[in-house]
């Protein structure tokens, strides 16, 4: 079934995204908390041709997206800080800026407010917000530079999310730190941290609760997903809408296996939902399913919204090497180097040109000859690398998360700018 593609109005304000944290009010429907959107918003833009050829990783966060430059030179652009002193939004810069230090990265990962990077050896260094310890220091003071994360871990992999981070160890061990509230860190912790109301927290890395050895780690907004080196898919945290995968509705303050016996090669968490690529490249989902992020039409009924618990396939014969979850969406890259999206459009994040309601299907990015070598997704927007190392992003831009410059968002997508010497 493919839905009508219904165009969001030009006035609707981001506002409503700052209450999205608390997440202890009503859900409201996902059509009402998007976008800031501005009059050329719907404008028929072709994609732009490469600004620059250096880089190797693109990062997509919630309000800001990093990357990596061909030397490991780290560059952030979009929102800065989500809390500034006087309690208001933070800066957009919607240009690339240089992250202030010397350091070499292998690998980046842009959050929610904070970012974490590995630098050459795997030390792990993080800056940004550090509400409820996600910087991993032992304290809950934000960091403008990169500070090194406590203890003498070597880190292969790094995912930073809502206030809360998790890596893999040289050893394939899981650590996760900063807030526990939804159950992210997979483990107990007595510590709190406080903004308003105290919240279980962790200032240090922690083990996962779990002998199982992962040879990669995911972050939604309200729990984790681990693949284990023989494809078996483990997630934690909130499963109100059965994004665990595991057939039930039960929290999980520990890994449990995702059902269905599937060998997985990746696994990507958004906020009610989840999904993942089999070691065939075949992409399954499951999880909330009203805005059709789970790429398929499923009989589930979780009360308010149509769900399934357990994985369903995508409705799509596409092989995919790597699958990406938003908020609300989900794309996927396969090995030719198209990018497919599926899931909420409203804010373009889609990347078809348009801005449309709900796709229960994949749709294919609209990026011409453009083929990519990395995908990253954000809440709201998403980023590549193309095969040249020029980046690209598209769908929402309210702080300039797309690094063109402007605030405007994109259906398509457009070329970051070249990053400053």
């Amino acid at each position: 079934m493919k839905l009508p593609s219904v165009e969001a109005p030009a006035d609707w304000s981001l506002a409503t995204f700052d209450g999205l944290r608390s997440l202890e009010m009503a859900r409201l429907p996902a059509i009402f908390l998007l976008i800031a959107l501005t009059a050329s918003c719907g404008s028929e833009r072709t994609t732009e041709q490469p600004v620059n050829l250096d880089r190797t990783t693109i990062s997509a966060g919630a309000w800001h997206s990093c990357g990596l430059a061909a030397d490991g030179t780290a560059y952030c652009w979009g929102r800065d800080f989500d809390r500034e002193p006087d309690g208001s939004s933070g800066t957009a810069r919607p240009l690339p800026v240089r992250v202030a230090t010397d350091l070499k990265f292998t690998q980046i990962s842009a959050g929610d407010v904070h970012t974490c990077a590995i630098a050459t050896g795997g030390k792990l260094y993080c800056w940004g917000d550090n509400t409820y310890g996600e910087l991993g220091v032992g304290t809950t003071a934000r960091e403008g530079t990169p500070v090194p994360v406590g203890g003498h871990h070597l880190f292969k992999e790094v995912r930073a999310g809502d206030q809360v981070t998790c890596g893999i160890t040289l050893s394939d061990d899981a650590y996760c730190w900063g807030t526990n509230r939804w159950g992210h860190l997979g483990s107990a912790t007595t510590e709190t941290c406080h903004y308003g109301p105290a919240r279980p927290c962790s200032k240090f890395p922690m083990k996962v609760s779990t002998t199982t050895k992962f040879t990669s780690i995911e972050l939604g907004h309200l729990g984790a997903c681990g693949v284990t080196g023989a494809g078996a898919a483990f997630c934690w945290g909130i499963n109100q809408d059965g994004q665990l995968g595991n057939g039930t509705f039960d929290f999980a303050a520990t890994p449990r296996a995702v059902s269905g016996g599937l060998a997985f090669a990746d696994v990507a968490p958004g906020l009610y939902h989840a999904c993942g690529i089999t070691t065939g490249g075949d992409a399954y989902c499951w999880g909330d399913n009203k805005d059709g992020q789970l790429g398929s039409i499923t009989p589930t009924d979780c009360g308010a919204s149509p769900c399934n618990p357990l994985p369903i396939r995508v409705a799509s014969s596409l092989k995919f090497v790597s699958i990406e979850a938003g908020e609300y969406h989900t794309c996927g890259l396969t090995a030719t180097g198209t990018a497919h999206c599926w899931g909420q459009g409203l804010a373009g994040q889609l990347g078809d040109g348009l801005q449309t309601r709900a796709s229960f299907a994949p749709v294919t990015v609209a990026s011409g000859a453009v083929r990519f070598t990395q995908l990253s997704a954000g809440f709201f927007h998403a980023c590549a690398v193309a095969t040249s190392g020029a980046g690209y992003c598209w769908g929402h831009n309210g702080y300039g998360a797309l690094g063109t410059g402007t605030t405007e968002l994109s259906p398509r997508p457009v070329a970051v700018a070249a990053y400053p010497p």
